[in-house]
C-alpha cells in the first residue's frame, strides 16, 4: 500500500515571499513607496505590487495610501511589529553567514536624548560611531518620554528612577543627581564666594 504525501503548504502564495515582507516593513517604517524603492533598488511600482500581493495573501488591508504618503492600518502596524524579529533574524543570519559567524553589526541606531546630556555623552556617541563605522547613529534631542516602538527609536536615554511602561528594559548607566549639577563662569565663580548648604 502506498503512503500518501505529506501536503507541504505553500508558504509564498499563502504570506508572500522576504522580499514582499521586507517592502511592507520598509514602508511601514518609512511611509513612503518612493524611498521604499529607493532603499531596494526597485520601482516604486514593484514595491506597491509587492505590499498588495502580501495584502491579498493575508486578506487584510495593511497600509492606507494617500497623495501624502502611506499610514499603517491597526492591524498592518501589528502585523509590523510581529514580522519585526523575523527580520531581524534573518538579517544577522545572513550576516553571520558572510561574514564566516563574525556578524558585523550595521544598520541604523535611533537614539533618544535629553537635551542636557547631549554635551556629556557626545564623545560616547563618537567613540562608539568609530567601533562600528557600519552603523549609522541618528541622535534625537528631546526631554519628553518617547514611545520607543511607535517612534521607532532603538534607545531612549532618561534621568528617572521609574519606567512607566514595565514592558521596557531599563539599565542604569549612571548615579542619579537629585540636587542637579551647579555650573557657572570661571569669571562668575572667582568673584563669588563659594555656595553653602
Amino acid at each position: 500500500m502506498r503512503q500518501k504525501a505529506a501536503r507541504v503548504p505553500d508558504y509564498e502564495t499563502r504570506v508572500g515571499d522576504l522580499h514582499d515582507l521586507r517592502a511592507f516593513a520598509l514602508a511601514c517604517d518609512l511611509r513612503s513607496l518612493t524611498a521604499v524603492a529607493a532603499v531596494t533598488g526597485e520601482s516604486k511600482a514593484t514595491a506597491s505590487r509587492r505590499i498588495t500581493r502580501l495584502e491579498a495573501a493575508l486578506g487584510i488591508t495593511l497600509l492606507r495610501r494617500s497623495p501624502r504618503g502611506i499610514v499603517p492600518t491597526d492591524e498592518g502596524l501589528a502585523y509590523r511589529l510581529r514580522i519585526r524579529q523575523v527580520l531581524e533574524l534573518l538579517g544577522d543570519a545572513n550576516a553571520t553567514a558572510i561574514h564566516g559567524g563574525r556578524a558585523t553589526p550595521s544598520g541604523q541606531l535611533r537614539v533618544s536624548v535629553p537635551p542636557g546630556l547631549s554635551t556629556a555623552i557626545a564623545p560616547l556617541f563618537t567613540g562608539f560611531c568609530a567601533a562600528y563605522p557600519q552603523i549609522t547613529m541618528v541622535v534625537h534631542l528631546s526631554s519628553r518620554f518617547v514611545d520607543l516602538e511607535a517612534e521607532h527609536f532603538d534607545v531612549a536615554l532618561r534621568a528617572t528612577a521609574k519606567l512607566a511602561d514595565s514592558s521596557l528594559v531599563a539599565i542604569r548607566v549612571g548615579d542619579p543627581q537629585p540636587e542637579g549639577i551647579l555650573v557657572g563662569a570661571p569669571a562668575y565663580v572667582q568673584a563669588h564666594p563659594p555656595l553653602r548648604r
